[in-house]
C-alpha cells in the first residue's frame, strides 16, 4: 500500500515495517524494564510517521516523541493514543490544546512555562528540560525546575536532558552530563518526577547508566547503520543509456571528463527528490550487487551513473541509491560528507513511499 501513487514510476522508496518491528524490538530487548520513547519527528526521519507510529504502537512503544504541535496532531488525528512528547516550541497560546489532546509539552525555561501555564484553563503534563552541555534547550539549575514545577495548570510528569556526544563509547562528556543531570535530579528529591530520562541511540548502545525510567530511540528504529535492519531502500529507474566517448564531458559545469569510452545510464533521481548535489562526482549505487560510481553533478532530477561494469543494464532497470545490503545510508552519507539522519530526512515528499 502506498504513501502516494506512483504513476511517475521514477523514483520510490520501499519501507520494510518489519525491519521496523524487529529494530523496536531489539531496542526493547536491550532496555529491559526501562520504558521506549520512540523519536519519529520530521515525518518519522522521512519514514513516514503515521505509517511507523502505527506499527510501532503495535509493538510496544511506551511513548512518542515529535518535534512539533503538527507532528504530533497528524498522530492524534488518526487514532494514535499513545502518549505524545512535543520536544520544540509549541506557541503558548496552543497550550489548551496541548492538553485537551493530551500532548506532552517540553519545557525549557521559565518564562515559556510561565507563558504556558497563563494560557491554560486544564491541565497539561510537562516535560522539563535540563541543559547539561548540549547548549540547545533547556534550564540550569533545579531552582528554575522548581519554580517552573509550582505553576499553575502545569503537570511536570518528565525531567530529562540530552546527551551531546553519545555516538561512541567512553565518552568523558557523557559522564558529565549525566553528573549534573543526577546532581540536579538529587536536588529535586521532594519533587516526583515519574519519568526521567536522558539516553538518546548512542546512549542506549553504549551508556547503560543513562537509561533511568525511560530512553529514547530515534535513528535506531530505522537502522541506518549498524546491526539494526534497514526499513528505508530508496530506488529509481533508468531513463537512458548512453556511449560516452574518452575526452566527453557529464553534466552542468562539464566537472566530469570521461578517461576512456564508458556506458552512463542516466536516473531519475536527483537533488529535488533529496539525493543530495553534494554526491557529486562522489556518490555510488548499487545495480544488481555492482557498485556503481556517479559521474558528473547532481542535477535537480535526474544524475548519471558510470556502468561500464554492470552487465546488461538497460532503460527501465532499477538502481539502489541506498538501502541495500551493499550500499547503506550511512555509507553514502560519509561519502556526501554528512550523516544518516539527513539523508533520510532529505527523501522529499514527491518520492511515493511504498509499505510492506
Amino acid at each position: 500500500m502506498s504513501f502516494h501513487s506512483n504513476i511517475d514510476g521514477r523514483i520510490w522508496a520501499d519501507i520494510d515495517l518489519n525491519a521496523l518491528e524487529h529494530n523496536a524490538l531489539r531496542v526493547k530487548e536491550i532496555l529491559g524494564d526501562v520504558k521506549h520513547m520512540a523519536v519519529i519527528k520530521a515525518n518519522a526521519y522521512g519514514h513516514g510517521a503515521l505509517q511507523t507510529a502505527r506499527r510501532l504502537e503495535c509493538c510496544g512503544a511506551d511513548y512518542f516523541a515529535v518535534a512539533c504541535l503538527s507532528e504530533a496532531l497528524e498522530l492524534r488525528h488518526n487514532d494514535i493514543k499513545t502518549p505524545i512528547l512535543v520536544m520544540g516550541y509549541t506557541p503558548a497560546e496552543h497550550a489548551d490544546m496541548l492538553a485537551e489532546l493530551d500532548i506532552t509539552q517540553a519545557v525549557f525555561d521559565t518564562e515559556y512555562a510561565e507563558a504556558l501555564s497563563k494560557n491554560l484553563s486544564r491541565e497539561l503534563k510537562i516535560h522539563i528540560k535540563v541543559d547539561t552541555g548540549m547548549n540547545r534547550l533547556g534550564v540550569k539549575t533545579a531552582r528554575e525546575v522548581r519554580e517552573i514545577a509550582r505553576l499553575k495548570h502545569l503537570r511536570p510528569e518528565g525531567l530529562y536532558t540530552h546527551l551531546a556526544d553519545a555516538d561512541t563509547p567512553g565518552g568523558a562528556f557523557v559522564s558529565k552530563q549525566l553528573e549534573a543531570f543526577n546532581s540536579i535530579k538529587a536536588d529535586l528529591i521532594d519533587i516526583k518526577f515519574p519519568i526521567t530520562h536522558c539516553a538518546n541511540s548512542g546512549g542506549v548502545l553504549y551508556y547503560r547508566e543513562s537509561l533511568f525510567d525511560m530512553a529514547r530511540s530515534g535513528i535506531l528504529l530505522f537502522g541506518a547503520d549498524g546491526d539494526f535492519r534497514p526499513v528505508m531502500r530508496l530506488r529509481a529507474r533508468i531513463a537512458q543509456i548512453i556511449d560516452v566517448r574518452k575526452g566527453d564531458t557529464v553534466s552542468y559545469g562539464r566537472t566530469f571528463t570521461a578517461g576512456r569510452g564508458m556506458k552512463a545510464a542516466v536516473v531519475c533521481a536527483g537533488y529535488a527528490d533529496g539525493y543530495l548535489r553534494s554526491l557529486s562526482n562522489k556518490g555510488v549505487a548499487d545495480y544488481n550487487g555492482v557498485i556503481v560510481p556517479v559521474i558528473g553533478r547532481v542535477c535537480m532530477d535526474m544524475l548519471m551513473l558510470d556502468v561500464s561494469d554492470a552487465d546488461r543494464a538497460k532503460v527501465g532497470d532499477s538502481v539502489t541509491l541506498f538501502g541495500s545490503e551493499k550500499l547503506s545510508a550511512a555509507r553514502l552519507a560519509e561519502l556526501a560528507g554528512t550523516i544518516s539522519y539527513e539523508l533520510l530526512c532529505a527523501v522529499s515528499d514527491r518520492v511515493p513511499r511504498f509499505y510492506d
